[in-house]
């Protein structure tokens, strides 16, 4: 019997990989987890808003009948600034424990299975994308690994558990990042079938027809929760996504007209797509980090690579990005050399008293060669219109809309991960092996010798490049030569530490290989815990630069305007028009508003119309004249320039000037015209949150219904238009009258954003309740007049009308939940809970 310490090691593995994963990532964070500390990572929404704990629970459980994953409980209890940096955290602790898990189901020794976990966790591009943010990417990482798991279990054992295992994670995974799940789930589909073949051909034929019928069962109840519960996301993603990629590509082209010039729209699509491709160049920082600087925006070492650069930059003179990135593409110096001795290892290397890396049937010899087929394959998609593969992937449909080939890399690193837990296994067999594969370890151990030489003699070596990049890049000549010496600093730092790192790899397998069975015996319970903590060495190192902690106290810093506004009560609704080319697109400037719930309605300078900031103002044409939809999507104050401000005249325009103000450490200061960096207007016709109009008119489909809209003539403050319901019974005239605003009394705030409630007045007309973007678009939205059902129909393309008798009616609109759907997610949330459980009691170990 093992001892009792080495059964808690081998059943808690996984465990074990999440814990560790979970301290090394809180290390690696912790300036960013320090008091009145967070993380800068802008992709990321709770960086700018605070948002409303009370409606987490309805977002996932209501409006959107999805089921709420681990980090719904994280939001729920911890502060927006803690909470932004420990969601990273617990989601390496996620990845980490899914790869464990996944690794230990093919009876990988404990340790193997902690190594590769942990390799996947903090692998360069993975991990470091806490930089930019992109949330939803560790949430997505997290669920398809687990997908994995299940995918295993589904076919090996075919019992209920693993089936709704992997509905739950589907659904959770499809949600934060959609388009790199679906790629995942291309992966998955072909794993699946690899298992699947293998199986069945090791199934004896009297048994065949009973495998397939208790897994086409579990296959229609995975399907029946995912097409329940993604539903929703499904179809956002389907319509709204899909329609705004589209709508970036025809920006991105040009205006290039597919029936005019069908050649240079092709083309034109064809660049947008292969930006961000991984330029050949840029390979070598797979095997050593931050080799040309760390991310864009880091003055102690800027990224000046070619990674992010516009398609046709020199061309154009250097319009557009010279060079954008964010993360680093490290793979990891122990990762790569266990992955190479996973592919040139065989599984006979074991002895037969080590656990041997196999399925737990052995229709599969193991997986390395899929994971290898995948992590070559996925390297040459990541190099995108560098390599000819990528147009035989473009040509296949719908792939012609995949932007950015980098994304590949993540399953490069995937993949590699895995099989460096493969490689440790079959290095602890060899350990335990009376005669282990000499010529393989001394094979890896040179290859170890030669990259560490390799870098030691890089050091030497002047960068190739650089001169060029910094001056393309506008860097003057002085500040060009700081940059200069910092990098080469940097350089030779990296050059150092990483063939140190080589050197430790190197020193495993020629110990492993030279050493007698005595000497390998006593390696044997301490080498493999001495490469996961050189690992964590490793890749905490790599992933350092890329930690930038904000100041969280810029959060709650006074707002001038903010105060001015409420005290004369004209923040209800509000919207806010920015004209500011210098402070418009400060994220920190724009957090100013967004903490109070006031949001920026009007693209920044120089963004597409189809970025979520402009909702709905990203249908409309360019248009003529000052703040062009502040009207129809009923914007309450504008900000503009100094110089602006101060032409306005006191009387006589649409505007009340407010007074000039300036932006001051993460606060709004009122101030003095000499130092006032905008001022802020006050729109006269203003269009409240609820309106009753006495006319509208009808519109027969959305496309008739935009045209009206954006006609200079129509006029937002006395008429709406519907696509739906009732034609107007009041005749068409010049002047029908100007709305009448309804009272709220129970606002989207205070209502957790489930209802609103207006009242009307005694002197309200009849006609349509004009509630403008109550909820969001794919929601079902429901009225009640007077406590009685009543129509809800689509006005203004993007919000809600109801019809209202004359006089003062008490009107809500709420969110409509089937009691059923929500019923099914519990019973679902219970089924899931009892699937783990069951799991847990039928196999103590997850073998």
């Amino acid at each position: 019997m093992k001892p009792r310490t080495s059964r808690l090691l081998s059943r808690l593995a996984p465990l074990w990989a999440a814990l560790l994963a979970a301290a090394s990532a809180a290390f690696v964070l912790r300036r960013a987890l320090a008091p009145g500390h967070t993380l800068a990572s802008p992709d990321s929404q709770p960086l700018y808003n605070v948002f409303s704990k009370a409606r987490l629970p309805l977002q996932f459980l209501g409006e959107r009948c999805e089921i709420p994953c681990y980090d719904t409980l994280l939001a729920l209890l911890f502060s927006s600034a803690v909470y932004n940096t420990l969601s990273y955290v617990a989601a390496a602790a996620a990845i980490a424990f899914a790869a464990a898990l996944y690794l230990r189901r093919w009876r990988c020794p404990p340790a193997a299975s902690v190594f590769g976990g942990l390799a996947l966790a903090f692998s360069g591009y993975q991990f470091t994308l806490f930089n930019a943010g992109h949330r939803g990417f560790f949430l997505m990482t997290a669920h398809a690994v687990m997908l994995l798991v299940a995918i295993d279990g589904m076919i090996d054992e075919g019992c209920w558990p693993w089936f709704v295992i992997a509905a739950v994670c589907a659904v959770c995974g499809f949600r934060p990042q959609p388009d790199v799940f679906v790629l995942w789930c291309g992966v998955l589909a072909l794993y699946a079938l690899v298992r699947l073949v293998g199986r069945l051909r090791a199934t004896p034929r009297a048994e065949l027809a009973r495998f397939l019928v208790r897994r086409a069962v579990g296959l229609v109840l995975l399907l029946a929760v995912v097409l329940l519960f993604g539903g929703p996301a499904i179809r956002h993603v389907a319509t709204s996504v899909v329609a705004g990629r589209e709508s970036q590509i025809s920006q991105a082209s040009g205006g290039a007209d597919a029936d005019e010039d069908p050649a240079a729209a092709a083309e034109a699509r064809w660049d947008f797509a292969t930006s961000w491709s991984l330029p050949p160049a840029e390979l070598a920082e797979l095997a050593c980090p931050n080799l040309r600087g760390y991310d864009s925006g880091n003055p102690d070492g800027p990224y000046w690579g070619s990674l992010g650069r516009n398609v046709h930059y020199a061309e154009n003179g250097g319009q557009g990005f010279h060079n954008f990135r964010q993360h680093t593409l490290y793979l990891g110096a122990l990762t790569l050399l266990l992955a190479l001795f996973a592919i040139i290892a065989k599984n006979g290397d074991q002895s037969p008293e080590s656990e041997v890396v196999q399925s737990p049937e052995s229709e599969v010899r193991s997986p390395v060669v899929f994971w290898l087929v995948v992590a070559i394959g996925s390297l040459v998609l990541a190099m995108g219109r560098y390599t000819p593969a990528y147009k035989l992937f473009y040509a296949l449909p719908k792939m012609s809309s995949i932007r950015g080939p980098v994304k590949f890399l993540h399953f490069t690193e995937a993949a590699l991960a895995l099989l460096s837990g493969f490689g440790l296994a079959r290095l602890q067999a060899a350990l335990a092996s009376e005669r282990p594969p000499r010529r393989r370890l001394l094979a890896v151990g040179a290859v170890a010798v030669g990259a560490a030489l390799a870098l030691l003699g890089a050091t030497l070596v002047e960068p190739t490049g650089l001169d060029t990049a910094l001056a393309a890049m506008g860097v003057p000549d002085a500040t060009a030569r700081t940059l200069r010496t910092i990098l080469a600093g940097l350089r030779l730092k990296t050059f150092l530490v990483t063939a140190l790192f080589f050197a430790v790899g190197a020193a495993a397998f020629l110990a492993a290989g030279l050493s007698g069975p005595a000497a390998r015996r006593r390696l044997a319970p301490f080498l493999p815990a001495a490469l996961c903590a050189a690992l964590l060495l490793d890749m905490g190192r790599a992933a350092a630069p890329y930690v930038n902690p904000i100041d969280a106290t810029t959060f709650t810093r006074p707002n001038a305007l903010v105060e001015l506004l409420r005290s004369k009560g004209q923040l209800d609704g509000s919207r806010w028009t920015c004209a500011i080319p210098a402070l418009a697109n400060h994220p920190m400037f724009r957090n100013a508003f967004d903490r109070h719930e006031i949001f920026f309605a009007d693209p920044l300078p120089g963004d597409p119309e189809n970025i979520p900031q402009t909702q709905a103002a990203r249908h409309f044409p360019t248009d003529r004249g000052p703040f062009p939809r502040w009207r129809f999507l009923g914007t309450r104050i504008a900000l503009v320039a100094p110089d602006e401000y101060a032409a306005i005249p006191e009387t006589g325009s649409p505007f009340v000037k407010l007074g000039t103000f300036a932006y001051d450490r993460g606060g709004i200061v009122r101030t003095d015209p000499r130092a006032a960096m905008f001022g802020a207007l006050a729109l006269r016709n203003w269009i409240p949150s609820g309106t009753v109009y006495p006319a509208w008119d009808f519109a027969p489909d959305a496309e008739a219904a935009w045209a009206r809209l954006v006609d200079p003539e129509f006029d937002p403050t006395r008429r709406i238009v519907l696509e739906e319901g009732p034609a107007c019974p009041v005749p068409v005239s010049p002047d029908p009258g100007r709305a009448v605003p309804a009272k709220e009394t129970v606002d989207a705030k205070a209502g957790s954003g489930r209802r609103r409630v207006f009242e009307t007045s005694e002197s309200s007309p009849a006609g349509m309740l004009f509630v403008r973007q109550p909820f969001s678009d794919y929601e079902d939205i429901r009225a009640r007049v007077d406590d009685k059902p009543a129509p809800c129909h689509r006005a203004n393309r993007i919000s809600r009308a109801v019809p209202v008798p004359a006089g003062k009616h008490t009107v809500e609109l709420y969110v409509y939940t089937s009691p059923a759907r929500t019923a099914a997610i519990g019973a679902t949330l219970l089924l899931f809970l009892a699937a783990v459980w069951t799991l847990c009691r039928r196999f103590p170990s997850p073998l």
